[in-house]
């Protein structure tokens, strides 16, 4: 029977893990090896079960032990990265194994990869929120608009129509998440409104340069006493900045392909300061702590920007009257006694966002990454812009930790590798 028992174990597709009461793997399936991206089982067997979940999931995971521990059944649902760097989310459930007194002398962890499941349904729910948001458009960017909808129309409800099919087709349900992707994304920075803003900005600096001219003009043909010419200069800066501001907002508005440089984050985060001081409004306030020490990061600059926009963003709506939002700059090392699967050891700039608002609990915390979560209204976002910071920093080789809970804030470092200033 038992041999039986271990061919059922060996066939499965799903992630079939054996833990001891201290926590560490002490067997686990072929399939499971290959879920976890490990090329032999040395890469998983007696390590930490807990090591293999980021932060975020560490809650949930600890509580599924300590049941099972105590004879109790638990279920989960979290993401993590594997040991080949791909983002995976499971359903686990964790039960004990009993030995012949009755006595709990071990833990099975069964894990379902529903990554591709979660990807469909997110795809179906963004197609579907495109449509809907494409039609608060203005009147011109409908009219544009209109022959896309009727195709994305036509396309969603035959997806709908076999959504049994579909689910198991990788290929199929890859090719509708992308295609949600790019949709969603347009939408959420909306392509109409950046183009009326780009106009809007082009006639604002006309406005800006002639004030900054009528100001130069005044200086060099009038004779004015010390206290005017600093009024006089108090206004050109507040031109210049004005025009800076301009211009970064149509930058934000904008496709840019990546194109990572090494960039000082402390420079980086104290030009973006005046648009994220607009963000934030006057009824919160923004703190901005920058490090000195001259070293950089290899980051795409635009990528990072709207990285730290998103989180800034966030950090807002999860704030009342009065609370206060932070962008800090430092750096910091990881050990390879620290180091885990999703964050190698080795010398980091970081650049953290953290906010004084509600805070986030540990099932919040355990999705905050997949593409199209979201708890705000249907109204306020997509689900996007937490999985594009995660994106942005895994993309430049860095790692992101969140530390939150509830009623006491947010905390987000994004950590890219240092390199020296060219």
């Amino acid at each position: 029977m038992r041999d039986r028992y271990r061919q059922i174990v060996a066939l499965s597709r799903d992630c079939i893990k054996e833990i001891d009461l201290d926590g560490r793997i002490t067997s686990v399936n072929l399939n499971g090896l290959v879920g976890l991206g490990a090329s032999s089982a040395d890469q998983i067997l007696a390590r930490p079960w807990r090591e293999l979940w980021p932060p975020e999931a560490a809650a949930m995971v600890d509580a599924a032990m300590a049941a099972a521990a105590k004879g109790a059944t638990r279920e989960f649902e979290a993401s993590c990265v594997n040991l080949a760097g791909m983002r995976q989310t499971w359903q686990v459930v964790t039960s004990p194994l009993f030995d012949g007194q009755g006595k709990v002398e071990a833990i099975l962890a069964v894990s379902k990869n529903v990554s591709d499941r979660r990807a469909l349904e997110a795809a179906f729910h963004t197609l579907d929120s495109t449509l809907t948001a494409e039609r608060a458009f203005s009147t011109s960017a409908l009219m544009l608009a209109r022959a896309r909808e009727t195709s994305l129309s036509t396309e969603l409800h035959s997806l709908r129509d076999s959504h049994e099919r579909i689910e198991g087709d990788l290929d199929i349900a890859r090719a509708a998440q992308n295609a949600a992707e790019k949709i969603a994304e347009q939408a959420q920075k909306g392509e109409a409104v950046g183009q009326l803003l780009a106009g809007v900005v082009h006639d604002l600096n006309n406005v800006l340069q002639a004030a900054t001219s009528a100001i130069n003009l005044v200086v060099q043909r009038t004779q004015i006493d010390a206290h005017d010419a600093k009024l006089l200069s108090v206004a050109d800066a507040a031109l210049q900045h004005g025009s800076v501001m301009a211009r970064r907002l149509v930058g934000f508005s904008r496709q840019y392909p990546y194109s990572p440089e090494a960039a000082d984050l402390a420079e980086l985060a104290e030009q973006l300061s005046p648009l994220l001081q607009q963000v934030v409004g006057a009824e919160l306030r923004l703190q901005l702590r920058t490090a000195e020490g001259g070293c950089c990061a290899m980051v795409d600059r635009h990528t990072v920007e709207r990285a730290i926009l998103n989180l800034v963003i966030n950090a807002r709506d999860a704030c009342a009257s009065g609370d206060c939002i932070s962008v800090e700059t430092g750096e910091t090392f990881v050990t390879e006694e620290q180091a885990q699967l999703a964050k190698p050891a080795g010398h980091y700039m970081t650049i953290a966002v953290a906010d004084t608002g509600h805070g986030m609990d540990s099932v919040v915390q355990a999705r905050l990454f997949e593409a199209y979560f979201t708890t705000k209204h249907a109204s306020k976002g997509t689900g996007l812009g937490l999985a594009q910071v995660y994106s942005a920093v895994r993309q430049a080789g860095g790692f992101v930790e969140v530390f939150s809970a509830p009623g006491q804030g947010a905390r987000f470092v994004l950590a890219f590798p240092r390199v020296q200033r060219s």
